[in-house]
């Protein structure tokens, strides 16, 4: 099953806090003994630009998204023939929860009746949030930090922390020091 944890698509490459409501649905099967084990795959998903730059900027004004409509959609197909540059694909470890949460949940609590009518314990629900937190921080350590990225780094920390602008030359000169650290 593949779903966004966080639900929804971050734009930003800031993490969200994860949602934990279609983790706790596939987790009761392992929970109820449905099955021995559930994998966790976190995928990061990098992008050079993404393809709804000047919507976004827009978003971070306080300007508010516009509705999606079938006219929009026809306009938007001219986008795509712009070079957007790299996307990156990076697979975490995959988190096994029977690994992740050990001894300690009681899973056999479940097999006095029907499944059907059975809830997940406050024991269960209490150690979702660190499993879901656990695949996102994965997420983040698989993340790629672009020169776009970089780029925007030392242009707000100049901004935040310098009276001068910046000449190119001592952009790329801290660029290339960041991209060393």
């Amino acid at each position: 099953i593949e779903f966004f944890i966080e639900g929804t698509r971050s734009r930003s490459n800031k993490s969200l806090i994860p949602k934990y409501g279609l983790i706790s649905m596939i987790l009761k099967a392992f929970f109820f003994g449905e099955v021995p084990d559930i994998k966790f795959v976190p995928i990061n998903i990098s992008y050079d630009r993404i393809l709804e730059e000047s919507l976004f900027a827009f978003e971070l004004l306080g300007v508010p998204k516009p509705k999606e409509s079938t006219s929009g959609f026809f306009k938007s197909l001219k986008v795509i023939k712009e070079n957007f540059g790299k996307i990156y694909f990076h697979f975490g470890q995959p988190i096994s929860a029977k690994r992740f949460f050990g001894d300690k949940l009681e899973r056999s609590v479940h097999n006095m009746g029907p499944l059907h009518v059975q809830e997940m314990t406050e024991k269960e629900k209490a150690v979702i949030p660190s499993l879901a937190h656990t695949i996102v921080h994965t997420q983040q350590k698989c993340g790629v930090i672009n020169v776009f990225n970089l780029v925007a780094l030392v242009l707000n920390d100049n901004l935040v922390n310098s009276k001068e602008l910046l000449t190119v030359k001592e952009l790329i000169e801290e660029v290339y020091w960041l991209k060393d650290v």
